[in-house]
């Protein structure tokens, strides 16, 4: 059987269903990948210096950059009266265009992957190298994570920008402009815009030209040449990588649709496995029965009241005569016949108990 090849992922986003993306979530103690045991490792870059969560640390670092930018770009809106654009800088640090962009990466999916040790050096390599070939894209914070099941890495950038006196913004397009980035193809680019700006009517110019700009533009220069390299380092620790692009619509996966496939990969996994995951789960099911039942008879001998608990030791053997009286007696939704017939039979276990010899005898309830 051929060995199955592993897939590099990178996703790009900045907003889901619930708006922006926000940092909490790659390192709060409180947070799903924690509470799953799946934050596997957090960095961000005041954490060696000044300490601090992911929040602190993205706030700070709009501070040190942008305090400036903003306040140039307040002014003029002050002067025009456009009071309604003055933003603070939170503001400016949580709206959609100007927030940090978030980047997952995998090397794999939740049954084939190159685990989270092997990934975690792999992205730590990309993001070096794209910190020397992009340095105007700048990390602020990254966590592996392995809580849904596949390992990955949750990657916070800032694309930093100048604007007319110098002063740094974010704005991804200029950044990829300044760096020299070139659109996918230029050359269709100038030909595209010179016959958009021919056609008369406003509405549609300005139509096309959001679509010409939506299918070639520089981002996509840069996402092809990330995915390159993501593949070559994936190679360099000896993975065997599946190099062929995705349908085009399948490229760009959101967190929730790669997890929505995620789970559509598990369904083929088990129909594929399901005679042997099928008896296993049946184990699983048998033993988290049992373990259940014993917890239920635990609870029921400490419900029984001052009468029975002095006299009716929990011990094993006590327990699973309790469980063998509740499943004679049909299932717990039955109701009193059933606490009536464990009553009956914790009262003579109590009885034996009481008549046993022992050097501290006591009193239990009269049957």
């Amino acid at each position: 059987m051929a060995k199955k090849k592993i897939r590099p992922t990178i996703n790009n986003a900045r907003a889901g269903k619930n708006g922006v993306f926000l940092p909490k979530h790659l390192d709060g103690p409180t947070g799903k990948a924690a509470q799953m045991d799946g934050l596997l490792h957090t960095w961000h870059c005041y954490k060696a210096t000044y300490g601090g969560d992911f929040e602190w640390a993205e706030q700070f670092f709009y501070k040190n950059h942008f305090t400036d930018g903003l306040e140039y770009q307040n002014t003029k809106h002050r002067k025009k009266g456009n009071y309604g654009r003055v933003k603070e800088m939170d503001d400016y640090r949580t709206s959609e265009k100007t927030c940090p962009e978030s980047t997952l990466y995998y090397l794999g999916d939740r049954y084939h992957n190159a685990g989270p040790d092997v990934l975690e050096v792999a992205v730590m390599d990309f993001l070096m190298w794209r910190e020397k070939e992009y340095p105007q894209v700048v990390t602020v914070d990254w966590a592996v994570h392995q809580e849904d099941g596949a390992p990955h890495v949750h990657e916070r950038h800032v694309w930093i920008a100048h604007d007319d006196a110098g002063h740094e913004i974010v704005c991804q397009e200029k950044a990829l402009e300044e760096m020299g980035v070139p659109r996918h193809d230029d050359v269709k680019y100038k030909a595209d815009m010179a016959a958009a700006l021919k056609i008369k009517d406003k509405k549609k110019q300005a139509s096309k030209i959001s679509q010409i700009n939506r299918y070639n533009n520089r981002k996509m220069t840069y996402t092809e040449a990330c995915r390159e390299k993501m593949i070559e380092i994936a190679r360099s620790y000896g993975i065997e990588v599946e190099d062929k692009p995705r349908e085009p619509g399948q490229k760009g996966l959101s967190q929730a649709r790669f997890k929505a496939q995620d789970e559509q990969h598990k369904a083929e996994h088990y129909a594929r496995h399901g005679k042997r995951l099928r008896a296993a789960l049946q184990d699983d099911v048998r033993s988290a029965e049992a373990r259940d039942a014993r917890q239920s008879a635990a609870a029921f001998l400490a419900s029984m009241g001052a009468a029975v608990r002095p006299v009716l030791l929990p011990t094993p053997e006590t327990l699973l005569e309790i469980d063998d009286a509740m499943e004679q007696h049909g299932e717990t939704d039955a109701g009193e016949p059933i606490r009536s017939a464990v009553m009956q039979r914790a009262f003579a276990m109590a009885k034996r108990q009481k008549t046993a010899p022992g050097p501290n005898p006591v009193e239990g309830p009269s049957l």
